[in-house]
């Protein structure tokens, strides 16, 4: 972890400006989700073949981009349909397909 961030963390005296750190946080937090949303989305078109390389369950396997909501995706991995965040879902390579 950078350095000046601990030192930055350490020198916090109060709740207050605990709380308003934490805010800070989940704004940031709230900000960088959305531009990888929106990232996807510019990238990402209904019928391309999509992976979602970290998901526990489907990593590795090759789905079909369904639908694109605001913030979450369907997608068909053979019979099965799921719902994604749109974040998590990458473009699958031309040699992955036959996965």
């Amino acid at each position: 972890m950078n350095s000046s961030i601990v030192k930055a963390i350490n020198s916090i005296a109060s709740m207050d400006e605990i709380n308003e750190v934490i805010d800070l946080i989940k704004l940031k937090q709230k900000q960088l989700r959305s531009n990888a949303v929106n990232s996807a989305k510019v990238s990402l078109r209904v019928g391309d073949s999509v992976t979602l390389p970290d998901s526990k369950k489907l990593a590795g396997k090759v789905g079909e981009l369904l639908e694109m909501r605001r913030t979450k995706a369907t997608v068909a991995f053979g019979s099965e349909r799921w719902t994604v965040p749109i974040a998590m879902l990458r473009q699958a390579a031309l040699a992955d397909h036959g996965a």
